[in-house]
């Protein structure tokens, strides 16, 4: 317990005795959090700008549909709540696998 208690007189009078070094320190500590802090944010609210533009772009809700037959697609095609659709096509070739 000596022990750890002259650690911290010692810590406490380096402070004390080295002012320019303290600021100093301090100064840069929080220059770098804050740099973070700026970086972070703008990072953050990139994310929600390109969000809020995909919606804009295709909207707020969207379904994929799987090897569905003609008369499926033309239902669809022919539904007045439906605004956009896109189709495409997988070749027999490529082999689509599941994200599990």
């Amino acid at each position: 317990m000596k022990d750890t208690v002259k650690i911290k007189e010692i810590a406490f009078n380096n402070l004390i005795q080295n002012k320019k070094r303290t600021i100093l320190t301090i100064t840069t500590v929080s220059i770098a959090v804050s740099l973070m802090l700026i970086v972070l944010t703008y990072l953050y609210s990139d994310d929600q700008r390109n969000k809020r533009s995909v919606i804009d772009e295709v909207g707020e809700s969207h379904v994929q549909y799987e090897n569905i037959t003609n008369s499926q697609l033309e239902n669809i095609v022919s539904n007045k709540n439906i605004k956009k659709y896109f189709t495409t096509i997988i070749p027999n070739d490529i082999v689509a696998k599941d994200f599990l």
